[in-house]
């Protein structure tokens, strides 16, 4: 049998097409649209690869931090260098703040925040988003990788039995002690600690107290006040009797 020339094979497969009632124009339609269709899939296959996740990338991924994080460790011992450590939140903090502030958290870029009503985290901008007031920023360099656990809540149960065993009232106890018989006392103030008001703080005239904020003669509120004796010095419990 002689071979078909590829003039007779197209002539062929027409006549085959025209058979089946099949037009040459048709059957490239849907051979493009099957192409397309071929596209479209392999493209979707590759994207839905990329969204699941991969345990094997991300072990080896997991794996190359540990091995960076050991070669830095071997580094700082051969150079005499100490790993710097986050700073970390608890109970101490509250002792360097007024009562009105009643929470602590972290963010995720690690930055401390304190706060008068308890904060909720915002999704939407992954941060603690306190309900009515103002949030107030206290430091950074705080170790944030569990930033969504990190709130912290004044255990005022423990601050009052450290009052009732207290001996001598001093610094913004006693300022509010005193304000409850006085019309006014002399004080230094400042909102960082009583520590920070007898170091660098300013000599006010506090006339008025309200939940634990210090208000002075021209309107300006203060979350620590120490007041001062005749000699501009802290005025102690025992001064004045109490």
């Amino acid at each position: 049998m002689s071979k078909l020339t590829k003039r007779q094979q197209i002539d062929a497969l027409q006549k085959c097409l025209r058979t089946q009632g099949i037009k040459m124009r048709e059957l490239e339609t849907r051979l493009s649209t099957q192409e397309k269709w071929s596209e479209y899939a392999d493209e979707m296959l590759t994207a839905l690869n990329h969204a699941l996740p991969d345990p094997e990338y991300d072990a080896k991924c997991e794996a190359e931090v540990a091995d960076v994080e050991a070669s830095l460790d071997r580094h700082r011992e051969r150079l005499g260098l100490n790993k710097p450590q986050l700073k970390q939140l608890d109970q101490s903090v509250f002792k360097e703040w007024a009562d009105c502030w009643k929470f602590f958290a972290i963010d995720e870029d690690g930055w401390a925040w304190r706060y008068q009503e308890k904060p909720k985290i915002d999704n939407g901008d992954n941060r603690w988003s306190p309900s009515n007031t103002v949030p107030l920023l206290i430091g950074m360099g705080y170790d944030a990788l569990n930033w969504q656990n990190s709130l912290i809540e004044r255990d005022t149960a423990k601050e009052l039995l450290e009052v009732d065993l207290s001996s001598e009232l001093t610094g913004s106890d006693l300022a509010l002690e005193l304000l409850k018989n006085q019309r006014y006392i002399i004080a230094s103030v400042s909102d960082v600690s009583d520590a920070d008001a007898i170091e660098c703080g300013n000599n006010k005239l506090i006339h008025k107290s309200s939940e634990d904020i210090f208000t002075d003669d021209m309107g300006g509120i203060y979350f620590w006040a120490v007041a001062l004796n005749n000699q501009g010095e802290p005025l102690t419990a025992k001064e004045v009797g109490i």
